[in-house]
């Protein structure tokens, strides 16, 4: 009896000579956060908290225990004793800190965490890793084969088939039902290809140096304007309209019915379109005819 009180009071000493310092400059005899991992939760941090709280007498100890799960190896647990271990200098050298902070950032501490070597790795697919490395591979081949074809007295016809090739394998690396791509990689295709056809003279000088695609100021910028004066006489009559509805409600209410008809019956029959009451609802068909035939109905 008298040794099991002797290594209590040794215990007690031992904490208090551990505690004392931090109590009073950082932790006190409570504090909000305790990590470790899952295995230390029992017996390990159970028996902290007994002695703990037996030293400091407060009624929590810990206000929140925060238990990690296991990297793991083959579904094992990383551990020097069973020799599954993959160093942290081994993981930065292959793969360097800003992907594993990636790799954290997209994990949950309370799941398990696959080592980024093992060839089960939930958080990468494999398959994946080689289309994007075959990928790759051509837009790096392309870039030679194109860069060759101009210094081979300017042979752009050899440059053009290169460039199709790329652009093939690469909507073929897009059309892959169910799978991720690699956007950045796409994006530098892209950029690559909007250069060269820049250099060519396909089209206007990109604002940016990564722009990609046609220039508003050619085909789009045309589509535009056509776009405007196939619209603008419709957004014309309903203008009218609007005008004529504020005007006539102040006036008197029972000629907004008569505007209403003179848009359907003129307005849009100069334009070419038809509405047609559908039977038993109150929505309109659109249809479309030519004006010259809707201008007859009218004045019939």
């Amino acid at each position: 009896m008298e040794s099991v009180k002797e290594q209590q009071l040794v215990q007690n000493e031992f904490f208090k000579n551990m505690f004392d310092s931090q109590k009073e400059q950082q932790l006190g005899s409570q504090f909000d956060i305790h990590t470790g991992g899952i295995d230390l939760d029992f017996p390990h941090h159970d028996n902290k908290t007994a002695q703990s709280k037996a030293y400091f007498d407060p009624d929590s100890w810990v206000i929140n225990f925060l238990h990690s799960v296991h990297l793991t190896i083959g579904g094992c647990k990383m551990s020097k004793a069973s020799k599954k271990i993959v160093t942290l200098q081994q993981v930065l050298e292959k793969y360097g800190p800003t992907k594993i902070r990636l790799l954290f950032l997209l994990h949950s501490w309370l799941k398990h965490l696959y080592s980024i070597n093992d060839s089960n790795n939930s958080n990468t697919s494999t398959k994946d890793n080689e289309r994007d490395l075959i990928l790759n591979k051509d837009f790096s081949t392309a870039e030679k084969q194109i860069n060759l074809a101009l210094c081979d007295f300017i042979d752009t016809p050899s440059a053009m088939e290169n460039i199709r090739q790329l652009m093939l394998k690469t909507i073929a690396y897009m059309n892959t039902k169910n799978v991720a791509v690699n956007c950045l990689l796409l994006r530098k295709i892209a950029a690559y290809i909007t250069r060269l056809i820049t250099i060519f003279g396909l089209h206007d000088s990109v604002t940016f140096v990564d722009d990609i695609g046609f220039s508003r100021s050619t085909e789009q910028q045309a589509s535009a304007i056509n776009m405007e004066n196939i619209v603008m006489p419709h957004v014309e009559q309903f203008a009218s309209l609007d005008d004529a509805v504020h005007t006539q409600t102040i006036a008197d209410k029972s000629k907004i019915v008569t505007s209403g008809d003179r848009v359907i019956g003129q307005l849009l029959s100069e334009s070419g379109v038809r509405l047609e009451d559908q039977d038993g609802t109150k929505k309109a068909t659109i249809k479309y005819c030519h004006p010259d035939v809707l201008k007859s109905e009218c004045k019939q």
